[in-house]
């Protein structure tokens, strides 16, 4: 009799643990994806890039493939192919005397090109003159100069959001071309919205789609009052449940970065710097331990959320 207890004793405590083990499984977790854009913008930004990533933790970047440095970018993620890098879709140049063109020929896709045969400047402006054929054609190019180098992109993205701040029929072409290529596209549950309805989404495949919970970045506003190692110290500490993804940008600050960016304060060379700076610093290490934040990548994204937590 005293064994029979003693095994339904032992049974209950087993039985417990697996409970407690599995709630704490399946409950919703804080995840951080800490992602750096402009990989390609710059030697400067290439070499800062891979820095952060082996070095910090910044857990993803992506390419710019129109821009002036991506073949020393691909070169560098050739040497990495353990890293997690995608396809930053680039449809604007904002820098005054730093531009670039498309990846396709130009008479294929001039709606997108200024008088100069560059990028518009400014999101507002290429989405003014865009014809949203030639825009699909700019993509394929894009994930085809990447594809045909022999990389496999871990996710896609968009510079300066600019695909996302269209319509919905231009939000629905990243995301099918995305799966087409067989690409994650990233997309806040926001920009979701603007496309789950019927018209749309029988022709996605949802499981398919990097949906995140919270989407930050740096602003100016934070930039000039707080400056940026406490502004992430105290995003950091507020991280809720979920996917969440915080995009910065890294470089060096040198001679070729303050050539590129001049004087201008905003998204310039020291802001840049400052986030190489704070992800590769101790500070960040702390913050992420003390918020009890899980970072993943967007290969370990695909894992977590084929658990459907």
């Amino acid at each position: 009799m005293n064994n029979n207890k003693l095994i339904i004793g032992l049974s209950l405590t087993i039985l417990i643990l697996i409970a407690f083990n599995l709630i704490n499984v399946f409950l919703p977790e804080k995840f951080l994806i800490i992602h750096t854009d402009d990989f390609g913008l710059s030697d400067s930004h290439n070499r800062a890039t891979i820095e952060a990533m082996r070095e910090g933790l910044v857990t993803s970047a992506s390419l710019m493939v129109p821009c002036p440095k991506r073949d020393e970018a691909i070169d560098l993620w050739k040497e990495n192919r353990d890293l997690d890098i995608g396809i930053h879709l680039t449809f604007t140049s904002e820098w005054e005397n730093y531009k670039w063109g498309g990846v396709a020929e130009s008479h294929l896709i001039s709606s997108i090109l200024d008088k100069n045969g560059k990028m518009y400047p400014d999101c507002a402006s290429f989405l003014e003159n865009a014809d949203i054929s030639e825009i699909e054609i700019e993509i394929r190019a894009q994930i085809e100069y990447v594809l045909n180098s022999g990389l496999r992109p871990s996710h896609l993205d968009a510079h300066m959001s600019c695909l996302f701040r269209g319509s919905s029929d231009l939000i629905f072409l990243y995301v099918k071309l995305a799966q087409e290529y067989n690409i994650l596209p990233m997309l806040t549950k926001e920009n979701f919205k603007k496309i789950s309805n019927e018209k749309y989404l029988k022709y996605l495949d949802i499981d398919k789609i990097g949906l995140i919970d919270n989407l930050f970045i740096a602003s100016e506003s934070k930039f000039d009052k707080l400056g940026m190692a406490r502004h992430y110290e105290e995003l950091l500490n507020g991280i809720g449940k979920g996917f969440n993804v915080l995009l910065i940008h890294t470089s060096y600050e040198d001679d070729e970065m303050w050539s590129i960016t001049g004087t201008q304060p905003y998204w310039g060379t020291k802001w840049r710097a400052d986030d190489f700076k704070y992800f590769t610093s101790l500070e960040v290490y702390k913050s992420i331990y003390k918020n009890d934040i899980n970072l993943i990548n967007w290969k370990v994204y695909k894992k977590v959320k084929s658990l459907k937590i």
